[in-house]
């Protein structure tokens, strides 16, 4: 996305306290949702300079701003449950260098780090940065990963666990907690969900509860 896309984004969710229409939203691709990451932190964004503009034109905090692309981000990456593989976002059958590759790139996208350190991180961000620990260090390990795959096969005898985020062509979908889609329902549920976050989020006498996580340099050598 260019600065312009960006700048267009950043007007649509300070226009839209609530959520966004669906056509006003660009694709849930990678580039997306690494910009809604960049923008989630705020004045350390690569795209400070539309989030301030956005703030000064709509009259709304750039913290507000950074709140509502960090939702949107957590709805598309929803449900929370998922295989490591899922968390990941590579193929089962993806090599130990492929799952460290993509791996880096998660970890530095969503570790409290990149978004003032962890004492000043959100809660979500410490949470899906510790599943992705927790995921890789689980099928980095050759060890790990046979015990880890000989469970999956027990649990779904015969079908091949589908990933997430970079699904390799053809890979089968299985039932469950569906994939969170922008269908009228999901955007009730969501609408409901960020209704509570935004009461939440303006109870600024409260302090936020942190949960520290490891620094990304620990895990990335």
């Amino acid at each position: 996305m260019n600065e312009e896309e960006v700048l267009r984004l950043v007007r649509t969710l300070a226009a839209h306290p609530v959520i966004p229409p669906v056509e006003e939203l660009p694709a849930s691709t990678e580039t997306f949702r690494s910009v809604l990451a960049d923008l989630a932190r705020a004045e350390r964004s690569c795209h400070v300079g539309s989030l301030r503009s956005a703030s000064l034109e709509f009259r709304v905090p750039l913290d507000e701003l950074a709140r509502r692309a960090e939702f949107i981000l957590v709805c598309l990456l929803l449900p929370l449950a998922g295989t490591h593989y899922e968390v990941l976002g590579v193929a089962p059958d993806a090599t130990a260098r492929e799952i460290r590759k993509r791996w880096l790139v998660l970890i530095r996208r969503y570790h409290p780090d990149r978004f003032g350190g962890a004492a000043q991180g959100r809660g979500w961000l410490d949470a899906q940065a510790r599943r992705l620990i927790a995921a890789y260090h689980t099928v980095k390990d050759p060890g790990r990963r046979r015990t880890y795959d000989a469970g999956l096969s027990r649990e779904y005898p015969g079908r091949r666990i589908p990933a997430r985020e970079g699904r390799s062509p053809g890979a089968m979908r299985l039932p469950g907690p569906a994939r969170l889609g922008w269908a009228p329902a999901g955007i009730v549920a969501i609408g409901i969900a960020l209704g509570v976050w935004v009461l939440w989020a303006q109870r600024s006498d409260e302090p936020r509860s942190t949960h520290p996580v490891t620094s990304a340099e620990t895990f990335t050598r």
